[in-house]
């Protein structure tokens, strides 16, 4: 089971997919976007409990209002994954592309620029799902989110999120996947040239109060 469950849900997030394309020949891919990407981003308990509830019956609450942002970082994604070979086939005498009177394969730019589109939404939507879950982080339906592993690391710099990022360096752009990309080295940083500035036990303080959500406004300034 997965988040997403049909065509009509991925429409709904990227329009230009046909009306009659296959659910099928994306569905490899979204498992593929949740089990390997969106679980090391809301920890696997959580992710099962969303599986379950939006599988169920009326999927209600809060998980409702958080689904939509997890289906669009999963269907971006998936639609990335899918671009290296979802522009070609495979039959039992190897590999082919499929050209009609009326379609062929899209150039290489232009393949190239779908998926550098589909990386960055996708990656903006796991942000904006983590915004959406830290502004109702003590709603029960996020209990499981909130007391993860996956949590601690998500909150587990100064700067947590591309948005933040980018009022300090406009060049970023408010690139999630650059953010990502750049967590490694920020956290570097941070442990080599701000903290022994900070000093630690003021360090941790602000640490325990960007987790908690509950920086005062001149730790905020």
């Amino acid at each position: 089971m997965n988040l997403v469950n049909n065509i009509n849900e991925v429409k709904a997030v990227f329009s230009n997919i046909d009306k009659d394309y296959n659910f099928n020949s994306l569905k490899s891919f979204i498992d593929d976007a949740e089990k390997n990407i969106l679980v090391n981003w809301i920890g696997q308990a959580f992710y099962d409990n969303m599986v379950a509830a939006y599988n169920a019956p009326g999927i209600t609450g809060k998980k409702a209002a958080l689904l939509p942002y997890l289906q669009k970082a999963v269907i971006h994604l998936a639609l990335w994954k899918s671009a290296d070979s979802g522009s070609f086939r495979i039959n039992d005498a190897g590999f082919y592309v499929t050209v009609t009177a009326t379609n062929k394969p899209v150039s290489d730019k232009k393949l190239e620029k779908f998926e550098l589109g589909r990386r960055e939404d996708g990656y903006r939507g796991l942000e904006q799902a983590l915004a959406f879950l830290e502004g109702n982080i003590g709603d029960a339906d996020f209990e499981l989110y909130a007391n993860s592993d996956e949590r601690l690391i998500n909150k587990g710099n100064f700067i947590n999120s591309a948005a933040e990022f980018t009022r300090y360096y406009t060049m970023m752009d408010g690139s999630a996947f650059m953010f990502y990309k750049l967590r490694v080295a920020l956290g570097f940083a941070e442990r080599k040239f701000i903290i022994p500035v900070l000093g630690a036990a003021f360090a941790a303080t602000l640490q325990d109060n960007i987790f908690s959500n509950s920086l005062t406004l001149a730790q905020k300034n």
